[in-house]
Parts: structure tokens; C-alpha cells; sequence
């Protein structure tokens, strides 16, 4: 075997022992994780809460795009008339 091969395979082992370090901490990380209950009733509490303001965010968003529309309808409206459209 050449020293080239000798390298490339002692660099994949090294690569491949940092991979399961880190697939190690990863599961320990996992394992660990959010303890369920609190945090849980928590982020659902949080989830709910934003949806609502998305959806009131939502319809002022599709409010106000209404009247702009109807303002630069009325806007082009009177343009035309003073154009002798």
C-alpha cells in the first residue's frame, strides 16, 4: 500500500471516529431533550397565541390591501376624467 493510501484511510478513520463522537453527543442531546408537562402545555400555549396574531395580522394585511385597491381605483378613476378618457 502506497503512503498516500496509508493517509486517505487514517483520515477517514478520523473522520469516521469524530462522526460517532458526534452522533454520541447528538443521542445524549436527544435524550436529554425538553422534559415533557410544562414545556409542552408551554410551546402549545406559545403556538396557539401566534396563530391567533397571525390570522388578526392576516386580516388587517387583506384589509388594507382592500381599501389601497379601492383608493387607486378611485385615483385612476379621476386621472382618466382629467386625461378625456
Amino acid at each position: 500500500m502506497s503512503s498516500t493510501s496509508l493517509a486517505k484511510e487514517s483520515r477517514i478513520g478520523s473522520s469516521l471516529a469524530r462522526l460517532e463522537q458526534a452522533v454520541s453527543r447528538l443521542d445524549a442531546a436527544l435524550a436529554s431533550g425538553l422534559p415533557s408537562g410544562a414545556a409542552s402545555e408551554e410551546t402549545t400555549a406559545e403556538v396557539s397565541k401566534l396563530t391567533q396574531e397571525n390570522t388578526t395580522l392576516r386580516d388587517l394585511n387583506r384589509e388594507a390591501a382592500d381599501r389601497l385597491a379601492d383608493a387607486i381605483e378611485k385615483l385612476e378613476s379621476i386621472a382618466g376624467k382629467g386625461n378625456g378618457d
